[in-house]
């Protein structure tokens, strides 16, 4: 036993040995990150052995394990320090995504119209009035974990309405069951802790982020590593630490993004089997962001001779037929959820009679609207929502994900056509303008000109699939028939991507340090 504990000890000093570098690039950068968040006033470090250590782990596992692996471990531990230390209702619309999933977890599986049934246990209201939260003031601070002391309360078993969850009613209930499923589990653990029950569901969402990436990655085969960079971007894991059903859509849109690059990627003819697998990812979009149900019409712009039949290539059409019914079905029944959270101004008949009777008016609406989402892009890369960005890491992200998305040189096996790309665009710009519209019924108070309410987070896919249209490493690079750049060291070069995107995670959490700690 002894012996081979010691042989255990060697293998892994001989491993941080062998990553020395990257391991003291990663800790002079958590020391750097500490201190600059700070204003170079303090440097808490606790917080650095423990977010270096946190590091240490997915940097080694670059070393030897597979790229999917290394996702799901990345996202498992840099994002568990967001389960613990982002504050409570530190995300935006968190308090409205908590109080659903207690609602779920308390075995109310539909959301009522009727508000004196939205009877959900006070633990919402408790933390609500602990945190200072109204709704208003939520991108102001939030008390940290050290003054929540969540570990040190019980749950409350007496119930009042919450009418305020209403404000989830465009998701649907499967969305919340991972953090329901965590807040249950919780409570018959540790009966009842309000700790426990808190943080395991945040721990079950990014659980099933991690998930969803990893089989994100594992289907992407040559693009894996574009996959896996989107999968492990800083913001992301951040909201998938928490309760958002925002993780819900992320893992959709990379499992589609995936999908698509299976489908360009392998010399198999395209079959029933992947239109359904394509139509049900789609489909499930209807019930997170439902612009994206967009993406199924992509389908239509895949060459005709990649199919295994024509029919194949029509049953396209069913598919999307499907999806449409869906979406409006999903979008009907969601509707008649009365808001009781929205100002008085916002009136969707009244917008829609205004529209009539003013298009020029909401025309410009739209293309203010449209044009300010390209701004709002920039919510994206920013290292923590409310106070604390640091404009030094944006600028570098953006060159590193520009190299990645532009020059990573591989070849798929399909070559990508251009009406392919043209869809691509055309679908990204559906989706903002769809997006813009729904925000503009539904959170904009009647006939004002600026659309409220749309968040650069909304984004992501968009993001992914634009690979399709700006990656140029065909014409950069000289690529041989199985797809690679002659002289091109691969696994050298995908080990050094994950690394800065691990660093990256590394200082996503030392900015949140300084913002709360």
């Amino acid at each position: 036993m002894i012996e081979q504990m010691e042989k255990s000890i060697k293998s892994l000093f001989d491993v941080c040995w062998e990553n020395k570098y990257l391991l003291l690039i990663a800790a002079g950068l958590t020391i750097f990150g500490a201190s600059y968040s700070t204003g170079f006033d303090n440097v808490y470090w606790k917080f650095v052995v423990l977010i270096f250590g946190l590091s240490i782990i997915p940097i080694l596992a670059t070393s030897f394990f597979k790229t999917e692996n290394v996702v799901f471990v990345t996202i498992v531990m840099m994002g568990s320090f967001f389960v613990i230390f982002s504050p409570v209702f530190d995300v935006l619309d968190e308090p409205a995504h908590f109080g659903r999933a207690v609602y779920i977890s308390e075995g109310n599986f539909k959301l009522q119209n009727d508000n004196d049934k939205l009877q959900i246990s006070k633990d919402y209201d408790k933390l609500n009035k602990m945190t200072g939260y109204n709704g208003i003031n939520r991108l102001d601070p939030k008390k940290n974990f050290f003054h929540t002391k969540l570990f040190s309360m019980k749950t409350d078993k007496n119930k009042q309405s919450e009418t305020k969850i209403k404000a989830t009613r465009p998701y649907s209930t499967v969305m919340y069951l991972p953090s329901a499923f965590g807040i249950w589990l919780g409570k018959v653990l540790s009966n009842g802790n309000l700790g426990v029950m808190f943080y395991l569901g945040r721990f079950f969402n990014l659980l099933m982020y991690a998930i969803m990436a990893f089989f994100a990655v594992k289907m992407a085969g040559k693009w894996k590593m574009i996959i896996a960079v989107f999968s492990i971007q800083h913001l992301p894991v951040y909201i998938a630490a928490s309760f958002s059903q925002d993780a819900f859509f992320y893992g959709l849109c990379l499992l589609i993004a995936a999908k698509f690059i299976q489908l360009f990627d392998k010399k198999e003819a395209i079959t029933y089997k992947d239109v359904a697998v394509i139509g049900v990812l789609c489909g499930l979009m209807a019930f997170t962001k439902l612009p994206y149900i967009m993406l199924i019409g992509l389908m239509l712009f895949i060459p005709i001779k990649r199919y295994e039949s024509k029919k194949v290539y029509l049953s396209n059409f069913i598919a999307i037929a499907l999806i449409i019914v869906v979406g409006l079905l999903w979008t009907k029944y969601y509707s008649t959820l009365e808001p009781t959270d929205l100002p008085g101004s916002v009136d969707q008949s009244k917008q829609i009679s205004h529209i009539i009777s003013h298009p020029k008016a909401f025309l410009q609406s739209m293309l203010i609207g449209g044009t300010n989402t390209v701004l709002l892009l920039k919510q994206y890369f920013t290292f923590g929502w409310s106070y604390h960005v640091s404009d030094i890491a944006y600028a570098l992200y953006l060159m590193f994900i520009g190299s990645v998305v532009f020059m990573y040189p591989r070849r798929l096996a399909n070559k990508i056509n251009p009406f392919f790309k043209l869809a691509i665009i055309g679908v990204s710009l559906g989706i903002i303008l769809l997006t813009n519209f729904i925000m503009y019924l539904t959170f904009t108070g009647v006939g004002e000109p600026i659309i409220k309410g749309v968040q650069g987070r909304y984004f992501f896919g968009i993001f992914i699939l634009l690979t399709f249209v700006f990656n140029l490493s065909e014409k950069l690079f000289t690529v041989d028939e199985f797809g690679r750049q002659p002289y091109f060291n691969e696994e050298k070069y995908n080990r050094i991507v994950l690394f800065v995107s691990i660093l990256f995670l590394v200082w996503m959490c030392t900015m949140r340090v300084g913002a709360y700690y």
